[in-house]
Parts: structure tokens; sequence; C-alpha cells
């Protein structure tokens, strides 16, 4: 009887190895992407998302303030927000006593807010947001704030590092 004698190849086995890393990683990949929620009126993350951007801009508005919501959409740790704040009576806001009449005026100042909040600990923070922008002024903070792009109503692609 003859005995072949199997040779190991060193090259066939780390071959081997790489594929199963790649196949383990691509898998990983698929697993971190989150899924894209829209909060609901009258839910707790939709309340404790807008509470949490409420106090900065009453505070810069300095008067009450309500929000309407143009878009709202949350993935994993973050969400991203265009909303118009109102008076508590739901009317437009009058800018005349705020930091803002001057832009008004010289019609350099959109009401609108854009904001983009992170989940820290199991609170939501305020990573940062602008009040009043004429322009898009959110499309490259995906990339700036490595946030996940789906939530944004608007991306750019040629953001600067």
């Amino acid at each position: 009887m003859t005995h072949s004698k199997r040779r190991h190849h060193p090259q066939s086995s780390k071959r081997a190895w790489i594929l199963a890393a790649l196949f383990v990683l691509g898998q990983s990949s698929v697993t971190l992407a989150q899924a894209v929620t829209v909060p609901a009126p009258g839910t707790p993350l939709r309340k404790e998302l807008l509470n949490a951007i409420r106090q900065p801009v009453e505070k810069e508005l300095k008067q009450a303030i309500l929000f309407e919501v143009t878009s709202l959409k949350t993935s994993g740790n973050w969400s991203f927000g265009v909303l118009m704040p109102k008076r508590k009576d739901g009317k437009r806001i009058q800018y005349t006593h705020t930091p803002y009449a001057e832009a008004i005026e010289e019609g350099i100042f959109d009401e609108g807010i854009s904001v983009l909040w992170y989940r820290q600990t199991g609170v939501w923070m305020i990573k940062t947001y602008v009040l009043g922008a004429t322009d898009v002024a959110y499309g490259c903070w995906w990339r700036v704030f490595n946030a996940p792009k789906a939530i944004f109503t608007h991306t750019e692609n040629g953001c600067a590092d």
C-alpha cells in the first residue's frame, strides 16, 4: 500500500485565512449600517430631540418657542433635523428684538434651523446647529462629524477634510 504524502502549502493556508477574514469583515460592515427612522410626532424620542435644541434656540431668540418639523431622521446614535421655530401660539417669530433683526432687514436670513444631534451615554446632545442660513449649511456635516449620510436631506460630495 502506498501512502501519498500530502504536502502542506503555506500559501494556500494563508489565502484561506485572508478570505475568511474578508468574509467576516464584510459581514460585520453590513451589520454596522443602521436603519434610518423618522421619529413620529408625540414619541419620546422626538420630544427628547426637540427639547435638547429648544433651550439654546429660546436663549438665542429671547422667547419661548415651538418647532414645526420639516424633516427629522435618526440612525443609530445620530439624528438630523430641519426645523422651523414658531411662537407658542403657532405664529411666525418676530425677529425684531433678536440678534437677527438686521439680517432679516437685509434679506440674508432664513428662519429655518438645521440641527445635528448625537446620543452619548443615552442622552441626546447637540453636535451642531445653524439658525438662519440662507443656503444649505449642513451639506458636509456627514463628513465633518462622521455621521450617517442617509439622515441628511442634502449632502455634498466635494467636502474638504
